[in-house]
This record gives C-alpha cells, sequence and structure tokens, in this order.
C-alpha cells in the first residue's frame, strides 16, 4: 500500500526499514495508478483529490502505532508477525514474492504462531 505524505513529513519518524516500510522521498521513482483509478491491476483505494492530494501524516501515525505499537520501539524490535501482528525478532519467513516494481514482499511469523499452525505455511 502507498500512502503519500506532504514532503518532509516523516522527517522526525524512526528508520522502518526492518519492519519493510520504504519511506520515499524527493527524487525517487514510484509507480501509481493514474486518475482513472486502475494501472494494470493497480487500483486507489481511495484517490488523492485535488485539494487534498496526502494523507494526514499524525493520522496515518496513529492508524499504524494502533496497529503495531510505537513506531520508536518497533522500529528497534524486528519483523511484524503476519497472524498475530507481534513484533520480535525471533520470526520464521513462512511466504516471500517478487514485484515489478518496487521491493518484493516477505511474510513472517512469529514462533508460537509459525508452530501454531503445523509449520505448513507455504512459500512462493
Amino acid at each position: 500500500m502507498v500512502w503519500p505524505l506532504p514532503p518532509g513529513a516523516t522527517a522526525d519518524w524512526p528508520d522502518l526499514a526492518a519492519i519493510r516500510v520504504v519511506q520515499y522521498g524527493s527524487g525517487d521513482e514510484l509507480l501509481i495508478p493514474g486518475p482513472r483509478k486502475t494501472l494494470t491491476g493497480m487500483c486507489w483505494l481511495w484517490p488523492p483529490e485535488e485539494d487534498r492530494p496526502y494523507v494526514d501524516p499524525a493520522m496515518l501515525r496513529r492508524a499504524v502505532e494502533t496497529l503495531i505499537g510505537p513506531l520508536d520501539e518497533v522500529a528497534a524490535k524486528g519483523e511484524v508477525c503476519r497472524y498475530c501482528n507481534a513484533v520480535t525478532a525471533d520470526v520464521v519467513l513462512v511466504a516471500w514474492g517478487h514485484q515489478d516494481s518496487g521491493p518484493g514482499w516477505s511474510w513472517y511469523a512469529c514462533k508460537p504462531c509459525f508452530h501454531a499452525r503445523g509449520s505448513k505455511e507455504a512459500t512462493a
């Protein structure tokens, strides 16, 4: 998912690469759907509006922290479990994939969730 934010809006956010959040900046290229909402399988859930092209950064941060906890703590802990949303460094890679644009994706499970599912998650 892509959340367009005003330039510099995440300057005081921690580096979230450990939890697979990519922060694009000025000069970075990003493939996005056009105004008609679609681009080869990609679509806007809520397209930007002319008078409101960006997501409110404070609102986005509150929403993310509601799901995974304070960003300052999460960035230092490791990966997010695909099943229970716990953040831990003790994870198992359960699936991965490649994308035509941008980085690929990886899904991780904490050890309790991995073992509770019988260690049978398929990888791609």
